[in-house]
């Protein structure tokens, strides 16, 4: 099942494939819980943001099986969530946590490596929120810039804009580092 699409998948849910939901699951769980975290930095809001979003998906199974891009629609779900929650715990800003944006080697790397994840992660949590939002759903997530769009409720040039002047400010603080 997981050469199907999206929507192909939907619909074998909707006909009473379970293998098909465990395949949406499957594809989605981690993308999901990272966008989470990085808005509410924390392991078990993320974890039940990813949860209620996959619930939510069960529960209302023909809106998400008629939504044009059900991969927006999941990302969608889990940011009105964690807003939700953000504005239930009063916050003003969600923080970037840290992410394991480097992989390791081997122990001979670790270090160097862990090193290197540090001083991105750092970075990273620098951004400005929109920025750090748009960072994740694009890299970490995987988006296309017109899902992130979708997700956020943002036009498409402003998504690209904010991507570009994150990866600005990036570069100009490893520059800096550097020196």
């Amino acid at each position: 099942m997981e050469h199907l699409s999206d929507h192909e998948l939907m619909e074998a849910y909707v006909h009473g494939s379970d293998k098909a939901f465990e395949t949406l699951y499957a594809r989605y769980r981690r993308k999901l819980y990272i966008y989470a975290y990085s808005l509410l930095k924390g392991v078990p809001e993320a974890q039940d943001a990813m949860h209620e979003v996959f619930a939510k998906l069960i529960s209302n199974t023909r809106a998400f099986s008629q939504a044009a891009n059900i991969s927006a629609f999941l990302f969608a779900a889990c940011r009105n969530y964690c807003i939700n929650r953000l504005k239930s715990r009063k916050y003003r800003q969600a923080e970037l946590p840290e992410f394991a944006v480097l992989k390791t080697a081997g122990p001979v790397h670790e270090a160097a490596r862990h090193e290197e994840a540090q001083l991105l992660n750092g970075i990273i949590a620098q951004l400005p929120r929109e920025q750090r939002e748009v960072l994740v759903l694009k890299v970490f997530s995987g988006l296309t810039f017109a899902q992130v769009a979708e997700t956020t409720g943002q036009p498409q040039g402003t998504v690209a804009t904010r991507y570009r002047l994150a990866l600005a400010r990036i570069k100009s603080a490893l520059q800096t580092q550097e020196r």
